[in-house]
């Protein structure tokens, strides 16, 4: 198992009350990343200064405001790792949660994706990223942050879509889908998925907007016939299901 093979992309937004706990979960991992690249994409909060205080511990970059997708690009152009993995700034790593990815990559052939479970933690009130509620579930979620992706999907698959505000990870899980690169599920859980008052999901109409652009585009690329069952077994409603049609990867 290579040590530093990995490469960590945390995008920021005003997130002055909780990104620092989330690079410190991957400070924290038993196996150490390459590096850790913090994209602040335009914060008009304390972010800037929250971020300042882990000096070389991370690789900071600032650009102006243009989105989630456009901030996940920026790290990872200048990402030098073998595997890339996103967290979100309201969400944790578990401390062995890059060993228990990259040790799946181990058991597969030709692996690009390995996706594991998380752990949501419903909070109510104020929101600070520092740990579980005592209202928790273990799930098998499509989230970038439960995702080890190898570097060279990128090349095939390309980047994010920028003009997707929400939904990026859902297309970018469908292109590489499409493009027949080895998906491997697997059920051990590692990351915090944090649900609270601030989720650019609580947005129900704009999640739909986002949604039915995903499945537009999919369309007009013409390799997906049945865009709907793809949208149904991303919501994992039937696990078993889903995992059998996601799961593509063979053992070695």
């Amino acid at each position: 198992m290579e040590r530093n093979s990995i490469s960590v992309i945390i995008s920021a937004y005003n997130g002055e009350n909780c990104i620092a706990n989330a690079i410190q979960s991957v400070i924290n991992q038993i196996l150490q990343p390459l590096e850790i690249i913090v994209v602040n994409d335009g914060s008009t909060d304390r972010t800037t200064e929250v971020l300042k205080t882990f000096g070389k511990q991370i690789k900071y970059i600032y650009k102006e405001n243009t989105g989630l997708p456009a901030a996940r690009n920026t790290g990872l152009k200048v990402a030098r790792g073998e595997y890339i993995t996103f967290l979100d700034q309201d969400d944790l790593y578990l401390g062995n949660t890059l060993q228990k990815q990259l040790e799946v990559f181990n058991h597969y052939k030709s692996l690009g994706v390995a996706l594991g479970y998380s752990l949501v933690s419903k909070v109510s009130g104020p929101f600070h990223n520092d740990g579980l509620s005592t209202n928790t579930k273990k799930v098998p979620q499509f989230l970038l942050g439960c995702a080890l992706i190898k570097k060279t999907v990128f090349d095939t698959v390309g980047f994010f879509d920028e003009s997707l505000l929400m939904g990026e990870d859902l297309d970018m899980f469908l292109r590489i889908k499409e493009a027949n690169i080895p998906f491997a599920i697997h059920d051990e859980v590692v990351m915090v998925y944090h649900r609270h008052d601030n989720n650019t999901t609580n947005d129900k109409r704009k999640a739909q907007f986002y949604l039915l652009m995903v499945i537009k585009k999919a369309r007009e690329r013409r390799k997906v016939l049945n865009i709907e069952e793809y949208a149904n077994n991303m919501n994992m409603n039937n696990v078993e299901d889903a995992i059998k049609f996601w799961h593509t990867a063979t053992l070695k």
